[in-house]
């Protein structure tokens, strides 16, 4: 399944974000931003389940990142 992630950081940590996203299996591509998100991350994993544990067990533990919003792709 393939999510598009987008993160909100703390100031200027947007690179650093950036080189820890790449470094995760399931992140195929990362992006930095310019508006209200500041980092763009493709990802793609088996379900919804590995989603919820990669978000919480890898995302929402980088210390940098201050909020996120996950969009599914439906198609």
């Amino acid at each position: 399944m393939l999510a598009y992630v987008l993160l909100g950081v703390n100031p200027n940590t947007e690179e650093k974000v950036y080189k820890k996203l790449q470094k995760f299996s399931e992140v195929k591509s990362v992006n930095l931003l310019f508006g209200s998100w500041d980092v763009m991350a493709q990802v793609e994993v088996q379900s919804v389940a590995s989603l919820n544990d990669f978000m919480i067990d890898k995302i929402r533990k980088i210390p940098e990142v201050t909020l996120t919003a996950t969009m599914v792709v439906a198609k």
